[in-house]
């Protein structure tokens, strides 16, 4: 049986000093965009076809937890920025600029009365649909940073 632990850690222990010290940053991001993870229910659609592909419909309906987190992200002119992303969602890149248009969006309530449910990844014939809770999104960001929020009023309850 191969141990992938011991592997590991022989990798680890022969990198120089530098390539150790990328390792441990990654690391250290990956935990702290973890520490921010919280699960939120989802529900996902398969779609189907027939009239030779003319016609599409819903050929399957669940729910499944999915994880949202707050990354962080390093740009090549040296800024950096945070994103919304969607763990376990359809294609594992469900991510989206964590601003203020953002959160706009999400208080906005005209924008909620008509997307109740917020779309992670639209669906097509090849990948599945996948949608949250708009409110869900919104309480995660308020809680999460509450400082995107501080030109707007909370949400009538």
């Amino acid at each position: 049986m191969v141990d992938f632990a011991k592997m590991h850690a022989d990798w680890y222990a022969g990198l120089d000093d530098e390539a150790r010290a990328r390792v441990d940053a990654a690391r250290a991001k990956e935990a702290r965009a973890e520490a921010t993870a919280m699960e939120v229910d989802a529900t996902f659609q398969r779609f189907g076809t027939h009239d030779g592909g003319k016609t599409s419909f819903v050929a399957k309906t669940w729910t499944a937890p999915v994880k949202m987190r707050i990354e962080e992200r390093d740009h090549a002119d040296g800024s950096k920025s945070e994103i919304l992303a969607f763990v376990g969602s359809v294609t594992g890149h469900e991510r989206y600029s964590l601003d203020e248009s953002l959160a706009n969006m999400l208080m906005d309530p005209e924008e909620r009365r008509a997307r109740p449910d917020w779309y992670v990844c639209a669906g097509s014939l090849k990948y599945e649909s996948c949608c949250v809770k708009t409110e869900a999104v919104e309480a995660y960001v308020r809680r999460m940073r509450p400082h995107l929020f501080e030109q707007a009023p909370a949400p009538a309850m």
